[in-house]
Order: structure tokens, then C-alpha cells, then sequence
């Protein structure tokens, strides 16, 4: 738009103005420019698209949490990390990063359920308390995530063992 056209512009949003159809000048304005869209270059393209993902994930990340709200394990619901932990679990396996099949009812391990070694131990297991094979809530050979380390692991008998060491302990090389 040339200075003639702006000034025109201007002189319009006053007159609308004058004669009460808007408050202001700007408020006129508003509604007299044309909106013109320039075009995008690669990186406002990539920056939308990076918007646009961050809103599925929240909205992903929503639905979780309000699907485990009131529920009989969370009488509270689950917080935003938690949410967000098993919103990744379950986007690695939807993209197929596990080689190991996950039970659809339970994700996660519960954190009373198990017994955690000191930090400082090389065996990264979780042990899990009063293991009794046949009450267990969890399924041998499936996947299950910690919400604490954010770790995916294995059951294998009365442990958790965790998906990486698993996947390399049953690697056989001819």
C-alpha cells in the first residue's frame, strides 16, 4: 500500500469515526485494512508446525489425565508429569520402539507395589512386594512403565527388569 492509499485509509477510519460506527480510528482500522498474508517462508512454516504439535500433545496429555481422574487407583487423578510420562510410553508404542507387547489395561507400575534398590547399586530391577504369581496384577513378558524413573520395564517373575537390559539379555547372536 503507497503513502496515497494509507492516507485515504486514514482519512476513512476518521470519517467512520465522526459519524459513530467505531469508537476509535484504530478500531476502524481494524475492520478497513485488508489482512494480506504474505507468504510463509520454511522456517514460519516449521514454527506452525511445531504449534500445532505441542497443542495435539497437550490435548493428548488432557484426555489422559481426565480419563484417570475419579478413577478407583487415583481418587485424586494424575498429575501433568505423570500424564505426560504415559502419553510418551504410549507414543513409543504406537511408533513400535518396543519389541515387547505391553498390557492394554495396565500401563504402569504401581509405586506401593515394588521395591526400588539404593541408587548407588548397579541392578536397576524393581522387585515386587508380597509376589505372588498367581494374584499378580501384572502379566510376565509384557511392558509396564515407572512413573518415578520414567523407565520402561519388563515383568520377569517377581521383577521389573528394564526394557533395555531385557532386549539384551534375550539377543541371540549365531
Amino acid at each position: 500500500m503507497d503513502d496515497d492509499d494509507k492516507d485515504a485509509m486514514i482519512n476513512r477510519a476518521e470519517q467512520m469515526v465522526e459519524a459513530g460506527r467505531f469508537k476509535t480510528v484504530e478500531e476502524a482500522l481494524q475492520v478497513l485494512v485488508p489482512t494480506y498474508s504474505k507468504d510463509e517462508g520454511p522456517a514460519e512454516i516449521l514454527r506452525k508446525e511445531n504449534i500445532r504439535a505441542e497443542n495435539a500433545e497437550q490435548s493428548a496429555i488432557e484426555a489422559i489425565k481426565s480419563q484417570y481422574k475419579n478413577s478407583s487407583s487415583f481418587s485424586e487423578g494424575i498429575s501433568d508429569p505423570d500424564a505426560r510420562t504415559i502419553y510418551n510410553f504410549q507414543k513409543n508404542i504406537s511408533e513400535k520402539k518396543y519389541k515387547v507387547y505391553h498390557d492394554p489395561n495396565q500401563l504402569f507400575i504401581d509405586d506401593s507395589e515394588v521395591g526400588r534398590k539404593p541408587r548407588d547399586d548397579t541392578d536397576k530391577r524393581l522387585v515386587i512386594k508380597n509376589y505372588n504369581p498367581e494374584q499378580s496384577d501384572y502379566i510376565d513378558g509384557r511392558i509396564y512403565v515407572d512413573f518415578i524413573s520414567e523407565i520402561a520395564y519388563v515383568k520377569q517373575g517377581q521383577f521389573f527388569i528394564p526394557y533395555t537390559d531385557y532386549i539384551s539379555e534375550t539377543i541371540q547372536t549365531d
